[in-house]
């Protein structure tokens, strides 16, 4: 995939960029969920961004990179909106 995002912010910017077949073994082995959850820590975005990910595994998603960018929009996008 590159250089590794380190933040959430680099994460969005990167997804945003790359085609498809790069991020599509990420998503199907949960890579984005686990390191949401592991190394940054935050277990809820995890579970949101494993959802999405079930989802595409599953076929019901067509455009992968928005719907992952999506819950870390509303969460922290949100968050600031709503502060």
């Amino acid at each position: 995939m590159g250089t590794p995002a380190r933040t959430l912010e680099q994460f969005v910017t990167t997804l945003e960029l790359l085609p498809i077949a790069t991020i599509d073994g990420h998503a199907k082995h949960g890579d984005f969920s686990r390191w949401i959850g592991q190394v940054l820590g935050d277990r809820p975005l995890a579970v949101a961004i494993g959802e999405v990910e079930e989802q595409y595994r599953l076929g019901h998603v067509t455009d992968l990179a928005k719907e992952l960018v999506r819950p870390i929009r509303e969460r922290y996008v949100g968050e600031a909106t709503n502060a």
